[in-house]
């Protein structure tokens, strides 16, 4: 055998090697997301501070009244049609979930991430969105009547057809948002400059 031969034989062995343990870790259907104990201490007592549920499916579960403070929700976390009435999210990284259709209304997102979520036609009544970020994110249909926005974050978001009716824009950052159709009947806060612009956007305004 000559050199070569040997030098792409150990290089054979070398990447079979490698990949043994990815491929047992596939069959023994290992999980390389969010924490299985996580997931089921918050299904079983709706108490789960600071847990890992990254990536989790959470769809259409009722979470009304989790305490979910600081929990790690980012990666593509499904809670679309879920029931989040009165869960308290504060300081929460929801980056990226989809929340389609989820009913978040009175909960308390202070200082939570949303940025890029899926907000679409969600029920954001009366949540507590002070200094949230949702840059990016996709709030077309939502409702975010009486929704507190005190430093919220909507740059860049999609609020077609949304409903901020009731809302107080005074301190929150709005540039680039689309608002085309969104509603802010009632609204306090916004300047001349920002009405007249808005209006010229398709915004519905008093």
């Amino acid at each position: 055998m000559n050199r070569i031969q040997r030098l792409s034989l150990t290089v054979i062995f070398t990447v079979s090697v490698g990949l043994i343990p990815i491929v047992l870790g596939i069959y023994a259907g290992t999980t390389y997301g969010f924490s299985e104990a996580d997931l089921k201490k918050l299904l079983e007592s709706g108490n789960c501070p600071g847990c890992d549920l990254h990536g989790a499916n959470l769809g259409s579960a009722d979470l009304s009244g989790a305490n979910l403070q600081d929990a790690n929700l980012s990666g593509g976390v499904n809670l679309g049609g879920a029931k989040l009435i009165g869960a308290n999210l504060v300081g929460a990284n929801l980056s990226g979930a989809n929340l389609h259709e989820a009913t978040l209304e009175d909960a308390n997102l202070i200082n939570a991430k949303l940025f890029g979520a899926n907000l679409v036609n969600a029920d954001l009544n009366d949540a507590n969105l002070q200094d949230a970020d949702l840059s990016g994110a996709n709030l077309s249909g939502a409702n975010l009547k009486d929704t507190t926005l005190d430093g919220t974050r909507l740059s860049g978001a999609n609020l077609y057809n949304a409903d901020l009716s009731g809302t107080d824009l005074s301190n929150t950052f709005l540039g680039g948002s689309n608002v085309n159709g969104a509603v802010f009947v009632g609204t306090t806060g916004l300047t001349d400059e920002q009405k007249a612009d808005f209006k010229k956007l398709g915004a519905k305004l008093d």
